[in-house]
């Protein structure tokens, strides 16, 4: 990790996003709103994904948990109403 923040990675994303909007400003002539938010636009997407979050490492993190928790079949059993797990009987218990 970066700084504490950033995996390698997401500098990675976020330099290449950087660099095509570098690209988009030296060829693309913004003269309209709309020219101007779509030459910016890689760099704010990219900008967005890596930005640190509390709980999760960053936006890129939340978005494909989410993805995998939408995803993957999951499967609850039912145990009962008043069901306690075997650490917390044991601690109970002491």
């Amino acid at each position: 990790m970066i700084l504490g923040i950033f995996r390698p990675v997401d500098l990675i994303i976020f330099g290449t996003g950087v660099m095509v909007t570098v690209i988009l400003l030296a060829t693309v002539t913004p003269s309209s709103l709309l020219k101007t938010i779509i030459v910016l636009a890689p760099a704010l997407v990219t900008g967005f994904l890596v930005v640190p979050i509390p709980y999760y490492h960053n936006m890129l993190n939340v978005i494909s948990e989410l993805i995998a928790f939408l995803t993957n079949r999951q499967r609850f059993y039912w145990k009962g109403w008043c069901v306690m797990d075997e650490k917390e009987d044991k601690a109970s218990e002491r």
